[in-house]
């Protein structure tokens, strides 16, 4: 091997070496992340438009409901929304009960594809009917607030 050939292949090596060290080792953190992350996009794309449609009413339904609940600070205002948490209560039911008579795969689908936002969202709900029913401010309004609240079907 001549001089020149040696030097050639000692530059591609330490250039090649300095790329890889240079690459973010991440480890099973990233490929567990990216392994959720796709078994996520399968489960979305097996998915039907419909089913995707409802979870997406559900999810909307939900988060409309913890905002009106989260604008609520006095027996006033929850005396005053009574009727739009009515309204956006049943809409949260219906799309519930709708998403609870798709056949079990597509269901586990939707699980698996909104799984995140549906356990943060039934989470919020919870702790916001918990509080009403609990929290002696809102006085003989909880008792009027919590039975439309209990009605909503929530979707696992």
């Amino acid at each position: 091997m001549s001089p020149c050939t040696f030097r050639s292949l000692s530059a591609f090596a330490a250039i090649f070496c300095a790329g890889l060290l240079a690459t973010p080792l991440t480890g099973c953190q990233s490929a567990t992340s990216s392994m959720a992350h796709s078994a996520e996009e399968k489960a979305m794309a097996m998915l039907p438009q419909n089913a995707k449609d409802l979870a997406n009413q559900y999810l909307s339904g939900m988060g409309d409901l913890n905002k009106l609940i989260d604008q609520m600070q006095n027996p006033q205002q929850a005396l005053a929304s009574l009727n739009k948490v009515e309204q956006t209560a049943s809409k949260v039911s219906q799309a519930s009960s709708a998403l609870n008579a798709l056949p079990p795969d597509t269901r586990s689908n939707v699980v698996k594809a909104f799984g995140p936002q549906l356990t943060s969202t039934n989470s919020t709900f919870m702790t916001h009917l918990s509080s009403i029913k609990s929290d002696p401010s809102f006085g003989s309004l909880g008792s009027v607030l919590g039975p439309v609240l209990d009605k909503v079907s929530l979707f696992k």
